[in-house]
């Protein structure tokens, strides 16, 4: 009976769709690893019921694509995200053939999973090498928790691994080891899907859109009625119509209500920041001396650094090495996007806690 009604997942790649044999009840789209932008969040000092804010405006502020959808897999109060152009997912799905009325609604509303959740996690930490439907992933796994992806189309060669591993500090000739799992499960990480609430929560338009096709569907079968079901048909268009426009100035306004929140949470907790030339004078005091480099671009999010150099380095490690100590800690120093620069993620620790001795003695003098 299961199987009767269940639908099979389909694997979407870059160039191509694939069946797979795993079923499930609800319809099911995995996103190829090759069309994903890993990263990992630290939102442990977020109240939880407002991690889902924080995340959705990071994925919407630092996303390299203008329509981004993303999966967040949380593990103590770190987001595991993937990231992907929705816009070339919908391109690629509405491009498909020979697909009826039914499939086409399931594959609009379907949830959509990375490919990287359906294989089985290590069960201890280090450098994975993971044999992906398409390419291979280098995983870099601390404590449970995937804290460094990167994707290739052909196996990386051992200048590459040993780049990705000194990029997450980790000591020459670190070993790679091969996950031995190479098929994708017929299931996902444990408690990595969502609930059905916020699946219906983020299908939220897919599921308006089907709706509206299916009543107008029915009203295309009714055709060949009488003039009485003719004007109740007029009369539910116009009450639809009407109530989509109400839907729609609803959205809009709860879209406005949510970014002025945001807008506000982010000034209120100025005031218990450190001091922005605080940090970056601790940052540019550890960069070692020899490094000639230029800063093109510093983000901070509360004691989260992201920062983006010039430089030409033959060597991460040193970096790594120089700015990890008392202050800062889990420093990554990966390539960026342009020739030349590298982008370097570092998190701050104490300096809060020894800039308040200096606010309290101000405050005391201004009495």
């Amino acid at each position: 009976m299961i199987i009767r009604f269940s639908t099979p997942r389909t694997l979407l790649l870059a160039d191509q769709a694939l069946v797979l044999s795993s079923r499930t009840l609800a319809p099911e789209i995995v996103i190829g690893r090759d069309l994903c932008h890993y990263t990992v969040l630290d939102l442990q000092h977020v109240p939880q019921r407002q991690r889902q804010q924080a995340l959705q405006h990071h994925v919407e502020a630092h996303s390299p694509w203008p329509q981004p959808d993303y999966f967040c897999a949380w593990r103590a109060g770190r987001a595991q995200v993937w990231l992907w152009d929705a816009a070339q997912v919908e391109k690629q799905l509405a491009s498909r053939e020979q697909l009826s009325t039914l499939a086409m609604l399931r594959a609009r509303t379907a949830l959509r999973l990375p490919e990287s959740i359906f294989y089985n996690r290590p069960d201890t930490d280090g450098v994975f090498l993971q044999t992906c439907h398409r390419g291979f992933e280098l995983q870099a796994w601390r404590n449970g928790i995937l804290s460094s992806s990167r994707w290739y189309p052909n196996k990386p060669d051992d200048a590459a691994t040993q780049w990705f591993s000194r990029a997450q500090g980790l000591e020459f000739g670190q070993s790679v080891q091969a996950s031995p799992d190479t098929h994708l499960q017929p299931t996902p990480w444990t408690g990595s899907r969502p609930p059905i609430w916020q699946w219906f929560q983020l299908r939220q338009r897919n599921l308006a859109a089907a709706i509206l096709l299916i009543s107008i569907s029915v009203a295309s079968l009714q055709v060949s009625a009488t003039l009485h079901w003719m004007s109740l048909d007029n009369d539910y268009r116009q009450q639809a119509a009407a109530l989509q426009t109400s839907a729609g100035n609803l959205l809009q306004a709860k879209g406005q209500a949510k970014r002025a929140l945001i807008r506000h949470d982010r000034l209120h907790s100025l005031f218990d920041h450190p001091a922005p030339l605080a940090a970056q004078w601790r940052v540019a005091s550890r960069m070692p001396d020899n490094l000639d480099y230029e800063v093109v671009i510093w983000e901070r999010t509360d004691k989260r650094v992201e920062m983006v150099i010039k430089a030409e380095l033959s060597d991460t490690l040193s970096i790594v090495q120089a700015l990890n100590g008392k202050g800062l800690a889990d420093v990554t120093v990966d390539p960026w996007r342009q020739p030349g620069h590298h982008s370097i993620r570092l998190q701050l620790t104490d300096i809060a806690q020894q800039e308040s001795p200096k606010r309290t003695a101000d405050a005391t003098r201004d009495q």
